[in-house]
């Protein structure tokens, strides 16, 4: 399982953002991932809001106070997908909107 936390931060560190996502300021990181029996198992969910915070966000995980005078909107909200099998570990981070749009994801990075 850490071998997808170095994955989710090379993923990050090495994919530019495109122009739509500049457009946000703020990101909801989940306190757990679909595919995590715990909650930040793995520090996985603090390193995804540290490296968009990295990035210029600012980044909050779903349990903490979120400013009250930012719409719901103007967030994104990010996940990280899992795709792993047996011998190998696949994941991809992706970025939505408050309408479920996808605004970016990178490609699975695979170890």
């Amino acid at each position: 399982m850490s071998n997808k936390i170095v994955l989710l931060f090379i993923l990050i560190s090495s994919y530019a953002f495109s122009q739509s996502v500049t457009d946000y300021q703020y990101v909801i990181v989940p306190v757990k991932f679909d595919f995590l029996k715990k909650d930040d198992q793995y520090g996985l969910n603090t390193l995804t809001k540290l490296m968009l915070q990295k990035y210029g966000f600012k980044a909050y995980l779903s349990n903490e106070e979120i400013p009250l005078n930012v719409e719901r909107c103007n967030f994104l909200y990010a996940n990280v997908l899992d795709k792993s099998g047996m011998f190998n570990t696949k994941v991809k981070v992706v970025l939505k909107d408050c309408k479920e749009n996808v605004i970016f994801e990178t490609q699975f990075g695979e170890s």
